[in-house]
């Protein structure tokens, strides 16, 4: 009979857990998505209601435009206080969900990779439902503030420039679409916002979990996504202990983080019950130290450490995951 490793496992178990938090990650970027696209909808519908209202089908020019430039700089605004409002809610919740998820994720980890007797403990900020300010403001509320700001000054500009061009109505409602700050496309530089707090909210949930649980956990190592994507900075501290490599995040959008291993399975078992202490002991004879994951079953024969997948242990411990990426 073979049986699964203990290294082997974790790095399935791993590839499992970055590929559900890559799914949570677009589809958090896919809603964020949509509430930009409603926001220029509007914008656009209160340009063109403003430009027709005063000029009807006549081209403006800066002689005529003030006024309306003025009443459509005040709707926008409006129009953009209500985004603001609504994203710095969905960036909350989203930040909350990405770091809950991440720290059960690793909670199941550890439990699918330590004996029975050994129970994870989850952190508390995991569990509750609602998060106190300081657990997700990181600066990013004052930089999503500064940067609607800089979006509505700059699309002010441009209508102005359009009326010194004598643009039509399409060519006002158009600038909603052309307008950027910093020459950056509006979607990307806040996708670029969510993007950095998810991962910072997964490095927390990581180094919670490693905390909780020092007696289970042999290491931390910095690992990358090692993908196409890795920069040569990053890509030479991969798999080096956390305490020996580069403080992560490494650089501005870095994706790395700290990768958890447990304690050898077979020490763990040592340190348990008779019962474990025996299997120990079988493991031991039978060559599968330091890395086997094998417990005995009633009748005294070794068998494979069995895994039970996230929504089902998640379930058994009535945590709630509905709506999460999978």
């Amino acid at each position: 009979m073979s049986y699964p490793t203990q290294s082997g496992t974790l790095n399935r178990l791993e590839a499992e857990t970055r590929k559900a938090g890559r799914a949570h990650e677009d589809a958090c970027v896919d809603a964020l998505k949509r509430e930009w696209e409603a926001a220029k909808k509007s914008l656009r519908g209160i340009i063109m209601a403003e430009y027709h209202a005063a000029h009807g089908s006549e081209m403006w020019n800066l002689a005529n435009a003030g006024m309306t430039i003025e009443r459509i700089n005040h709707f926008s605004t409006n129009e953009l206080v209500g985004f603001f409002n609504s994203i710095l809610r969905f960036m909350r919740d989203t930040v909350k969900d990405a770091y809950r998820h991440e720290a059960l994720r690793h909670v199941w980890m550890l439990d699918m990779l330590t004996p029975p007797s050994r129970k994870p403990r989850i952190p508390g900020k995991a569990l509750r439902e609602a998060l106190r300010p300081e657990d997700y403001k990181t600066g990013w509320e004052q930089a999503l503030a500064e940067w609607l700001r800089a979006y509505a000054a700059n699309l002010n500009t441009n209508l102005r420039l359009e009326a010194l061009h004598e643009g039509s109505i399409t060519d006002a409602a158009d600038e909603v679409d052309a307008t950027k700050v910093d020459n950056f496309d509006p979607i990307y530089k806040l996708s670029s916002m969510l993007f950095t707090q998810i991962l910072q909210a997964q490095r927390d949930a990581r180094d919670d979990v490693a905390g909780e649980n020092e007696d289970l956990v042999a290491e931390e190592i910095f690992q990358t996504l090692e993908d196409s994507a890795v920069c040569d900075i990053c890509d030479a501290e991969d798999g080096k202990p956390a305490d020996e490599a580069e403080p992560i995040p490494v650089h501005y959008g870095c994706r790395c983080f700290t990768r958890i291993v447990p304690r050898d399975f077979a020490e763990l078992l040592r340190n348990g019950t008779d019962d474990e202490k025996q299997a120990a002991l079988d493991m031991d004879a039978r060559g599968l130290v330091p890395d086997a994951m094998a417990i005995r079953d009633a009748e005294g024969n070794l068998q494979a450490h069995l895994h039970v997948d996230f929504d089902t242990w998640a379930g058994l411990h009535g945590i709630s995951i509905v709506g999460w990426a999978k």
